[in-house]
């Protein structure tokens, strides 16, 4: 399991979520976090965030915009999906 979340780049939790949805019967330890060393154990890396915490990309913030000025949500609305002060 360690080395899919490696290989495709996805959360260990996403992984074994997936597992389950197709019949695997998953015990505790196997629903465990790995740590970096059972990364490294494994012999791939832990993947990397896509995005910082608190970060929202670019073209998310263009739809929240986008959204608000077609009056599909409220500024309000639009400003907290963006997570910032649309001007």
């Amino acid at each position: 399991m360690i080395v899919l979340a490696a290989r495709y780049r996805v959360s260990f939790s996403v992984v074994t979520t997936t597992l389950r949805q197709h019949g695997a019967r998953l015990t505790g330890t196997d629903l465990t976090s790995p740590s970096d060393s059972d990364f490294y154990a494994a012999g791939v890396e832990r993947p990397a965030p896509d995005l910082k915490v608190g970060c929202v990309p670019t073209r998310w913030i263009q739809a929240c915009v986008r959204a608000e000025r077609q009056h599909m949500v409220s500024r309000a609305r639009a400003q907290e999906m963006a997570r910032r002060p649309l001007q």
